[in-house]
């Protein structure tokens, strides 16, 4: 989660808070977010993607899972927010596969390399 408070209009400290959680995202689940950027269908719609893919040493590059959103929408309505919403979509998705993989209850972290 963010390590600062944001203020809608504060694009610098989204930019840093959108790099602390998908850094902490791959930190935490081994994982890479891979994002990108699409035209949507009408004029001005943007939809903004991330896919986590983590290693697998039998079977190499596995994709954990993807999520989209899109801009605008009430949820998001500068492109700043649109991508930090993206990057906790990121986590959830990692999360979720972590605890499906673990078998451990969602929320409980992976145990950190000694």
């Amino acid at each position: 989660m963010s390590r600062r408070q944001l203020r809608a209009d504060d694009v610098d400290g989204f930019v840093l808070a959108i790099w602390d959680e998908i850094k902490d995202t791959e930190e935490t689940y081994g994982a890479r977010c891979l994002m990108d950027l699409r035209l949507g269908d009408h004029r001005g719609h943007i939809s903004a993607h991330v896919r986590v893919v983590r290693e697998d040493a039998e079977r190499g590059e596995l994709l954990v899972g993807s999520a989209d959103v899109q801009w605008p929408s009430h949820h998001s309505t500068s492109l700043h927010a649109l991508l930090f919403r993206l990057a906790i979509r990121a986590n959830l998705v990692a999360s979720h596969e972590w605890a499906e993989r673990s078998g451990l209850p969602w929320g409980t972290p992976p145990p950190k390399p000694a």
